[in-house]
């Protein structure tokens, strides 16, 4: 098998949001001599690009006409092609720089060729008896090893039928889904009829109790002397008795009008007033009305100057949990890279505190679905005009809250805090990230104190509140 002559030519990129430069790392002798995608299409020169460093040793650089979104694969391979700058001629002078030009571009081109056929499909060089030969094309068929394993064959089946053979057998089980879910309603129906069967006989039975109470009052009543039931009968006005009250038994309660509501209050409870016997009522024991406080409770309908009330339970707390994670490190240890006008993960390592059930995973964290208050402290060194963000990185990436702008040309550690509120529809990721106006390496995010005395450096802190 060829070797590759020389480095690979190609780079390849993983886009952060809005990303526009990208470097290639090799010579091309012409802006064509390079080939660009992003994802799975390739662009075109000067529409979608131009580039930059033709001819130049170390390379140069792509740089989109339309920015790269979040996480787009940019791809950067050559495309050369061998055009002799220099004529070699029989019995002509034939100078190393030209001769060493010359058999660079063919190198160059060499190498691409061996990177694309590192893609080819190839058989092994140690099993030279397989052959690779297509069948002949056939719409209904398609390609697999022989039976000896030696050859690629037909297939003797069309393996589109088996998509509609699948499908067949989800909608039969979709059907008979149909049918479970009709049955499961229909014994739903017959739950419910049988709780109204078991209400009934709760009525019942109480009736049956009023019925006893009602036996017992009337053999108390014949034991009156025959003189002080004649006094009684004639003091009674029956008239005013409405024979028509029957047992409640469908839970209205209504007793001569919509407005006067009673509980299982039978004819022999009212006299000849219209007046209703307290003693009618039953004890209640769902806690849900009151008779003149709540240790004194009955079952659903009073007497006129009895007002019902219902005990709610304590009024809802307002809860606020709190969270602080920050990035500390040693007293002598920068605080890291800062890029030139480019959005950058602020790194985070420690939760100092959390009741909120935030998780901290390679400086991202993620927060549960809430209303949330924010403040955020961030330490950057000689990046001139600087911000800091909260950004959403899951969904759709939202910025969250930014601090104000902050720095200034030669300083040493400057200071960024902001504060505000933000809120969450559902669990979400978040990092924080800084953007500043000069690039500085190591200490962008923080120079160090180099004094043990004054303990770790604290290069940013941010503290959450959920209500």
């Amino acid at each position: 098998m060829a070797k590759l002559p020389a480095d690979p030519r190609a780079n390849q990129y993983i886009a952060s949001d809005g990303q526009t430069e990208f470097n290639y790392t090799f010579m091309i002798y012409s802006n064509e001599e390079i080939l660009v995608s992003k994802n799975n299409t390739i662009l075109e020169l000067t529409t979608d690009y131009t580039v930059t460093g033709a001819k130049q040793e170390g390379g140069g650089m792509v740089i989109l006409n339309t920015a790269a979104a979040l996480d787009d694969v940019i791809t950067l391979t050559g495309d050369s092609y061998v055009k002799p700058e220099t004529s070699f001629i029989p019995g002509g002078a034939i100078i190393a720089a030209n001769l060493t030009k010359t058999v660079k571009k063919i190198d160059d081109l060499v190498s691409e060729l061996v990177t694309d056929t590192k893609r080819y499909v190839k058989q092994k060089v140690w099993d030279p008896n397989i052959d690779l030969s297509f069948p002949l094309p056939d719409s209904k068929k398609c390609i697999k090893w022989s039976e000896a394993e030696d050859s690629l064959v037909n297939s003797t089946y069309d393996p589109d039928e088996i998509p509609d053979k699948t499908q067949a057998d989800v909608d039969k089980c979709d059907a008979d889904v149909v049918l479970c879910d009709q049955a499961v309603l229909d014994c739903q129906a017959e739950v419910v009829n049988c709780q109204t069967e078991v209400t009934n006989c709760e009525d019942q039975v109480t009736l049956a109790s009023g019925f006893a109470d009602n036996a017992s009052d009337s053999a108390d009543a014949a034991a009156i002397s025959a003189d002080e039931a004649a006094a009684s009968a004639a003091s009674v006005d029956f008239s005013a008795v409405d024979k028509s009250i029957k047992p409640d038994l469908t839970d209205t309660h209504d007793l001569g009008a919509t407005d006067k509501e009673w509980n299982n209050v039978y004819a022999n409870n009212v006299n000849s007033t219209g007046t209703v016997l307290v003693r009618a009522l039953k004890p209640e024991t769902t806690a849900t009305y009151a008779l003149g406080g709540p240790g004194r409770r009955w079952t659903n309908g009073f007497i006129d100057n009895v007002i019902c009330s219902t005990i709610n339970g304590a009024p809802p707390v307002l809860e606020i949990k709190a969270a602080q994670y920050t990035y500390d490190v040693a007293y002598s240890e920068v605080g890291g890279d800062s890029p030139l006008r480019l959005w950058t993960t602020r790194p985070i390592n420690t939760e100092i505190y959390d009741t909120i059930g935030i998780t901290l995973t390679d400086n991202v964290l993620t927060l549960p679905a809430g209303d949330y208050k924010w403040d955020l402290t961030c330490v950057c060194y000689y990046t001139e005009h600087t911000k800091c963000r909260i950004m959403q990185t899951s969904g759709t990436p939202t910025s969250l809250g930014e601090t104000v702008s902050f720095g200034a040309p030669n300083v040493i550690n400057q200071i960024g805090k902001g504060e505000g509120f933000f809120t969450l529809a559902a669990q979400q990721t978040i990092e924080v990230q800084m953007i500043g106006t000069k690039t500085q390496a190591f200490t962008g995010f923080g120079a160090p104190s180099n004094q043990i005395l004054l303990g770790d450096n604290r290069y940013l802190s941010l503290i959450l509140e959920k209500i």
